[in-house]
């Protein structure tokens, strides 16, 4: 049975390891060279979870999120490895679809402004200008976009990382 790996520095994955551990599955925390699961025995596939958008939106449009993110996204290509970003959406099935999501700091920002209140942020670019930056992210640096529900991200992890299911409780 192949032994999935999390990565000590992923937070708050007890949805996840609660369904590896139902399931009988073999996991231990372990620093990942990218990403937050992989295989350690076919560390060839990497998914790095986004808990949502809105985190994602973070690591493209910050400052130093961004150079960290695109960092590693290149080190996994340049390793050869096949990095997806698995996006916790219950709204969004794909990256075609992101111009469809509603960003609630877009409205923050404006409710900001209509109260005549400076606004504590910059204004947050719209949903298919951040869906663009993705498709050119992934040109670019060589990452897949992938999206599911938050009851459904450890079944789509082992999905992603071609973890058979014939293993599942074997020794």
């Amino acid at each position: 049975m192949s032994v999935i790996v999390c990565d000590t520095r992923e937070k708050k994955t007890a949805h996840i390891t609660d369904y590896f551990d139902e399931k009988g599955l073999k996991w231990v925390r372990s620093k990942l060279y990218v990403g937050d699961y992989s295989l350690l025995d076919n560390m060839s596939v990497c998914v790095d979870r986004k808990k949502d958008l809105q985190e994602v939106y973070g690591n493209l449009i910050g400052k130093k999120p961004h150079i960290r993110f695109r960092e590693e996204a290149d080190r996994a290509r340049e390793s050869g490895i096949r990095l997806v970003i698995l996006v916790e959406d219950g709204t969004i099935d794909r990256l075609e679809d992101v111009h469809r999501w509603n960003n609630r700091r877009i409205w923050q920002y404006r409710m900001m402004l209509k109260r005549g209140e400076t606004p504590k942020f910059k204004e947050p670019i719209p949903s298919a200008t951040l869906q663009k930056i993705m498709e050119r992210f992934a040109e670019v640096h060589g990452v897949e976009w992938r999206f599911c529900k938050k009851n459904e991200t450890a079944k789509t992890i082992l999905e992603l990382l071609n973890y058979e299911e014939g293993d599942y409780g074997r020794d």
